[in-house]
């Protein structure tokens, strides 16, 4: 979110886009009746096309509402914090809207490269960015399942050590005790995936279809069209970025004359054995206050 843009200004876009995305939602909607009609009374060599098209349409309908739901929760968060005359702080209030929007006590959202390296981190609330952490340093966890596996990933309780025991007991001391994570497929090499943390357990059966919708409006419209206002989306302050951490791991390699793999390893245990939070250390090693083979 540039700089310059007052919280007021920021205020007035996203009600905007909550607007024109309930009236996109709206239209699409109309164009599904029409078809569903049709379907019905016209010809029926026709009928098995405008189902589909009304499918379709019902799909793009469901996308611009969710986006306008995430949009109006971010309003709502903004609201608040303009009354209290707090400053602006993106990342919370962004996130803590997307768990507003998928009714959870937390949600963090993750942006992979081709080969599953975390690109961008993004999360609601200082726990939720506790338990992403401790993913990355683990490299386990219903986040990193999800996106390899492209597949919803759910755990609740015993099921988090159970599934992935560095990670679960870490995240079940930090109080976690529900966990949904949705996988997104983007075009070119990225993947991403929406995780939710304590979503009621009776939220909704099977296939998750309302955070589904959830994260394919979040990837797909809401957050492309904040790189439309701030340049390339991956670069929105939102987001925590791990380049520090890659950009580590290459100074690392070349103390330790080993691979990245291993390189990114060796950070990883160092972290969690210290207790010392990853971006920091990596931080320690870009800025040389840090060298691996001294340690």
């Amino acid at each position: 979110m540039s700089d310059e843009l007052s919280g007021h200004a920021v205020l007035r876009h996203t009600l905007g886009r909550a607007a024109l995305e309930r009236a996109r939602a709206g239209r699409a909607a109309d164009i599904a009746a029409r078809h569903e009609r049709l379907s019905d009374t016209g010809p029926q060599a026709g009928r098995a096309l405008h189902l589909r098209m009304a499918r379709t349409h019902r799909q793009v309908a469901a996308r611009h509402e969710a986006a306008a739901a995430m949009h109006s929760a971010f309003a709502a968060k903004l609201v608040a914090m303009l009354q209290d005359s707090s400053p602006l702080s993106p990342s919370a209030l962004f996130m803590s809207a997307v768990a507003s929007a998928a009714e959870a006590q937390g949600a963090a959202v993750t942006l992979f490269g081709r080969a599953f390296e975390e690109l961008l981190c993004a999360a609601s609330d200082a726990r939720a960015k506790a338990v992403r952490d401790l993913e990355f340093v683990c490299g386990e966890g219903p986040t990193i399942t999800s996106a390899v596996e492209q597949r919803i990933v759910t755990a609740t309780g015993e099921q988090l050590g159970a599934e992935w025991p560095a990670f679960g007991s870490a995240a079940t001391a930090l109080g976690l005790r529900r966990v949904v994570a949705v996988p997104v497929t983007l075009d070119g090499a990225s993947s991403g995936a929406l995780t939710v943390f304590d979503v009621p357990t009776a939220d909704e059966p099977g296939e998750y279809p309302r955070l589904r919708g959830l994260a394919d409006a979040l990837f797909h419209l809401v957050l492309p069209d904040v790189g439309r206002e701030t340049g390339e989306w991956a670069s929105f302050d939102v987001f925590d970025r791990r380049s520090v951490i890659h950009q580590a791991a290459g100074m690392v390699a070349e103390q330790m004359g080993c691979g990245l793999d291993d390189a990114q390893a060796l950070l990883r245990a160092h972290a969690y054995s210290s207790g010392e939070e990853l971006e920091e250390l990596a931080k320690g090693v870009v800025e040389r206050r840090v060298r691996f083979d001294g340690l």
